[in-house]
């Protein structure tokens, strides 16, 4: 989400899909509309070729996966 995407949707000059994490903690004057189907994204992490067997890289690179699957839908 680019800065100002949520001032132009404010100003009636558009529409903006954003993660729930991205949202600002105070919406007005917006209103919020969940989507009817979830909607998923794939993510990659870009490393050094013949680097991923290392331990502490491993690691960093396992957490996303952790994450998402700890995260509900539901919030």
């Amino acid at each position: 989400m680019a800065p100002g995407d949520l001032a132009l949707v404010a100003a009636a000059a558009g529409v903006a899909l954003v993660p729930r994490p991205a949202l600002p903690a105070a919406t007005a004057p917006l209103a919020l509309h969940p989507l009817a189907a979830p909607v998923t994204r794939t993510v990659s992490a870009a490393v050094r070729a013949g680097t991923t067997r290392r331990p502490d890289q491993r690691r960093v690179l396992d957490l996303p996966r952790g994450a998402a699957a700890a995260w509900s839908p539901a919030g």
